[in-house]
């Protein structure tokens, strides 16, 4: 299985770091600077109250499914039916609770018009996530990876004539969220096709009140979960346009969400060592093979993706920033490291989180999610109208540190056999390969003003990172060129 996730991982991170980081920096980035910070402040906000809705779409059935599909494949067109017609309930259930809450919070006329699609937008990417769900949990884990950047792909072709077609002169945020629409909703429609010819019979579609009780019962736990996660994650920047309210908290917002853009971009790795964890994980627990060495392998290259690049942000965060951001200044850069290095923390709850997911503990997950949305709803009230999206980023390092630790703490409490593949001399490795990385950069930085550019710096010290962490054996290259040499490739 260790094989079977460093061989995925590699095609999952390949598709993705080709395909999303030119999509955050040559379509998203594009964006802002085309319609300025303060209207895509605008956008973002209304983006995470979608999001903050986006469980009742889908009420935990997207993890509910990947784990039952993977644990027993033929449940699948058993559920199939049942689960798309609740989902399509859901879908209108969302709606309106979105309308109702959009109301109370007295959005106007005008941020309507983005909302609607936005909440459109949500329906079709809980489909799509949910439908890729029973790709991975029936293990094809390959044909998943591919589909996993469709969205982006459809997204960059429309937006590359959009920014710079004849009618690029009369571009609005609009349009931005119209292609993500269409791009989304194309995308559903290409993963349903993809997935029904892998059916065996044909779907019989019913309306079954009962049928769809069992599964709201099943699943809510999951729902919770996602619903206290995907909350605490996602209130700052409504917070801040709300608390700080009119150009103030417009513009906070889009500092905050320049950063936070960036940051999602970067913890779409993380994502991906989720979903393909859980469905390993879940298929590891039910035939009880030991995790311990998947587990350790996934720590040691999540850990060693954050922390490089938290360093690369750390020394470059300034030179991306002015790169890339036509209406730049130092607060967007100092709001974009903080936000970065809070991927440390993320990247262990990515890895965490599905495995308690799968030894289904959701419980005492939903715990500590509480706490956590609790902790950055009371940070975030301190710090933003002192601080603003600074304070905000400052709550979210906060946030994210004690809820990955607690999960940690939760793993090994849990399984203890864990512990057994986790050694002191990982930890020594570990503060090794800190230091090594802080030299790189470090020294990178110094050369870049008189002898070398800062963006071939940063190649550089990425690879030089690379080898370093071969060296002093945090990582195992060697492995996974073996297995790109084999023949299951």
């Amino acid at each position: 299985m260790k094989k079977e996730f460093l061989l995925n991982l590699a095609l999952l991170v390949g598709i993705n770091l080709l395909i999303k980081p030119f999509y955050a920096f040559g379509i998203d980035l594009q964006v802002q600077n085309r319609v300025g910070s303060e209207p895509y402040g605008l956008y973002f906000a209304l983006l995470n109250f979608s999001y903050l809705f986006q469980i009742v779409s889908d009420m935990g059935l997207q993890q509910f499914n990947s784990r039952l599909v993977s644990q027993s494949p033929s449940t699948l067109e058993k559920y199939l039916p049942h689960i798309l017609v609740l989902k399509g309930i859901l879908a209108i259930a969302f709606m309106g609770v979105a309308a109702i809450f959009a109301l109370l919070l007295g959005y106007s006329g005008e941020q309507w018009q983005l909302l609607v699609f936005l909440l459109l937008n949500q329906i079709f990417i809980t489909l799509v996530f949910f439908l890729r769900s029973n790709l991975s949990g029936l293990q094809f884990y390959r044909l998943d990876s591919l589909l996993s950047a469709l969205d982006k792909v459809l997204m960059i072709l429309i937006m590359m004539f959009l920014l710079w077609g004849p009618w690029q002169a009369s571009f609005s945020i609009y349009w931005f969220v119209y292609a993500q629409t269409t791009a989304f909703a194309l995308t559903a429609l290409v993963v349903w096709l993809v997935l029904y010819k892998k059916l065996k019979s044909p779907l019989r579609f019913k309306y079954q009140p009962k049928k769809f009780l069992y599964f709201l019962r099943k699943s809510y736990p999951y729902a919770l979960a996602v619903f206290l996660m995907m909350t605490y994650t996602r209130v700052d920047a409504v917070m801040l346009e709300r608390i700080l309210g009119g150009t103030r908290g417009d513009y906070e917002a889009g500092v905050y969400g320049f950063g936070y853009r960036l940051l999602d971009a970067f913890n779409m790795i993380g994502y991906l060592f989720a979903s393909l964890l859980l469905p390993m994980f879940a298929r590891m627990l039910q035939k009880k093979e030991s995790l311990g060495e998947l587990l350790r392998t996934a720590f040691q290259w999540m850990f060693f993706l954050t922390i490089s690049l938290s360093f690369c942000m750390l020394f470059f965060g300034g030179d991306l920033t002015y790169w890339i951001l036509k209406d730049a200044n130092d607060y967007f850069v100092q709001v974009l490291i903080l936000l970065v290095w809070s991927s440390n923390a993320v990247g262990l709850i990515y890895i965490a989180g599905p495995l308690l997911t799968a030894n289904d503990s959701l419980k005492l997950m939903n715990r500590i999610f509480a706490m956590g949305l609790l902790l950055n709803v009371l940070l975030n009230a301190f710090l933003i109208p002192v601080y603003g999206a600074w304070g905000a980023a400052i709550a979210t390092i906060g946030t994210q540190g004690m809820v990955a630790l607690a999960e940690v703490f939760l793993v090994f409490r849990l399984m203890p056999e864990v512990k057994k593949h986790f050694f002191w001399t990982d930890l020594l490795r570990l503060a090794i390969l800190c230091m090594g990385l802080w030299l790189l950069y470090g020294a990178m930085f110094f050369y870049t003003d008189a002898y070398i550019d800062w963006r071939f710096a940063v190649i550089i010290a990425g690879l030089g990172g690379l080898a370093w962490a071969e060296r002093i054996g945090f990582l195992e290259l060697k492995g996974i060129i073996e297995l790109f040499k084999s023949k299951r490739l």
